[in-house]
């Protein structure tokens, strides 16, 4: 291994390591926020497809969101132990999986798949009471 990628890799395991801190681990909560918010943007490109409205600027404005959710996450982390309030994270967490789940939704909607009302109202409800 050259010492440039022992650099390399040491940068990229400290980088990760702060991320991860910041995040306060990659737990369950983080783990199906990431999955989410993956098919958030898998599902927000195929509709995108569908209607014939591909835009890159639409699409660098959602990759931002996705990365403020993330620092607001990290943020609340941080609060949370600040505070020593244990839920504050996973409220967070909670909170953006559930408007995750609605922008899929609207995507797959819109693409014409059956939405159970149901489903979306336990998701708007979940989202308005945290």
């Amino acid at each position: 291994m050259t010492t440039v990628t022992k650099i390399f890799n040491y940068i990229g395991g400290v980088l990760l390591g702060f991320i991860l801190y910041f995040l306060g681990g990659f737990d369950i909560a983080i783990t199906t926020l990431t999955v989410f918010i993956i098919v958030d943007v898998v599902t927000g490109l195929l509709k995108a497809i569908v209607e014939k409205n591909l835009s890159s600027k639409v699409m660098w404005a959602g990759i931002l969101k996705k990365v403020c959710t993330y620092l607001i996450v990290g943020l609340a982390n941080l609060l949370s132990i600040y505070t020593g309030i244990e839920g504050l994270r996973l409220l967070t967490v909670s909170f953006y999986i559930a408007d995750e789940a609605l922008s899929i939704l609207e995507n797959v909607g819109k693409i014409g798949v059956p939405i159970p009302k149901k489903l979306k109202d336990d998701l708007e409800q979940l989202r308005q009471d945290n």
